[in-house]
């Protein structure tokens, strides 16, 4: 449809800042209509303030978003966290969005950033893993995998998830990096059973940004894979808590399934320092 092309064009056009941003607020309509098919806010186009909105609610904006270059998924977002970085057509995607990522790490200690959620297994995925069970196959599939998302579409979760509360860790919001490495503090729980995956080695950290939807605040699993090493774990999925930091009173967000990375932590009483 003629409106639809009109639609994505100006989607376009306000994602990359090309100068042109009035074509996208210049009518009622046309901001309903961006805002049906991106997820955008209509308080963006009218205040054009998006410093408001959490990292991975801006994310989330691109997560259904097809562009004809893969790696045009994750440059079309720099005007949209305020950061740059060198085009390099070819390096892929996954590459491209990685070094927005750690981009956006650097000025933003947002923890929505990691609140992502990987596609969840296909069938064929899903027979192989039931045929290495039925075989004793020790080519079972890794669930774990890093702490950034591999593209916009692991935003895609509904809700609109907030910026992260980094009051409740004080000065222990930021983060550096090391040799491709993540240092950052993060609480981290033990797991219990009502967590739908418990065990020594798996823990639960807390991202303290929070689902207006549900109310419900944010954990992902980590797996402790050495002595400070740690991994994404159960990367579709994520657990949501119903205060910040308390471990009680939890419910798994089954619909949102998973897998991790590889992080480092050095635990300091309820917070933890991660390398990722």
């Amino acid at each position: 449809m003629a409106v639809a092309g009109e639609v994505r064009d100006e989607y376009g056009i306000f994602l990359t800042g090309a100068g042109n941003e009035g074509k996208v607020v210049s009518s009622w309509r046309k901001r309903r209509e961006v805002s049906a098919v991106t997820g955008i806010p209509v308080d963006v186009f009218e205040e054009r303030v998006i410093d408001k909105y959490g990292v991975a609610q801006r994310m989330s904006w691109a997560a259904f978003r097809e562009t004809t270059r893969p790696e045009d998924q994750a440059y079309c977002l720099l005007g949209i966290f305020g950061v740059s970085i060198s085009p390099i057509y070819g390096e892929g995607d996954v590459k491209a969005f990685t070094r927005l990522q750690q981009e956006v790490i650097r000025i933003s200690n947002d923890r929505s950033i990691f609140a992502w959620v990987a596609a969840p297994p296909t069938e064929e995925e899903l027979e192989e893993e039931r045929q290495n069970m039925y075989t004793h196959s020790a080519a079972k599939k890794d669930k774990s995998r890093g702490l950034l998302a591999r593209s916009p579409y692991e935003f895609r979760m509904p809700g609109n998830v907030q910026a992260s509360n980094v009051e409740l860790i004080g000065n222990k919001s930021s983060y550096s990096f090391s040799n491709n490495s993540l240092h950052i503090h993060l609480p981290l729980n033990p797991t219990s059973s009502s967590s739908g995956h418990s065990g020594e080695d798996i823990f639960l950290a807390h991202l303290l940004c929070q689902s207006p939807r549900s109310g419900s605040y944010l954990t992902v699993y980590l797996q402790k894979t050495s002595r400070h090493q740690y991994v994404r774990y159960y990367a579709d999925e994520v657990f949501l808590m119903n205060s910040p930091l308390a471990m009680d009173h939890g419910q798994r967000a089954s619909s949102h399934r998973a897998q991790g990375s590889n992080l480092e932590y050095i635990q300091r009483s309820r917070i933890v320092d991660v390398t990722i």
